[in-house]
């Protein structure tokens, strides 16, 4: 049975990351799972109690803030003067959602532009 607070029944939770509602749940759904995110950008996640009053509802939560795992690559720009037959290209150092963990190299790939 849903949680209850004399008249007052929950019906379900709304889930807000970053201040947007992205999901309402039912009563006894008490997880949601975020599949989404962008590499090491900051989420902050936000629950709010649905009543079965509709003019009536929780605050919302304390925020859950987290960044999400991954790394994000640097500005990548092209150096050369655009003439020789030569291409020189390079990157901004990468950001790492955990700054502990230690780059040990780099991939470049060259692929064939192709035109629609």
């Amino acid at each position: 049975p849903a949680p209850s607070y004399g008249e007052l029944a929950v019906v379900g939770y709304k889930v807000y990351i970053n201040n947007r509602l992205v999901a309402i749940l039912s009563h006894d759904q008490l997880t949601y799972t975020l599949t989404n995110g962008s590499a090491c950008e900051e989420y902050i996640v936000y629950v709010q109690a649905l009543s079965n009053d509709k003019n009536i509802s929780s605050s919302m939560s304390r925020g859950v803030k987290f960044s999400w795992p991954g790394i994000k690559p640097g500005v990548f720009r092209r150096l050369d003067d655009g003439i020789s037959s030569t291409v020189v290209v390079a990157w901004g150092p990468p950001q790492l959602e955990d700054p502990t963990e230690k780059i040990i190299a780099y991939k470049v790939s060259i692929i064939p532009y192709e035109s629609d």
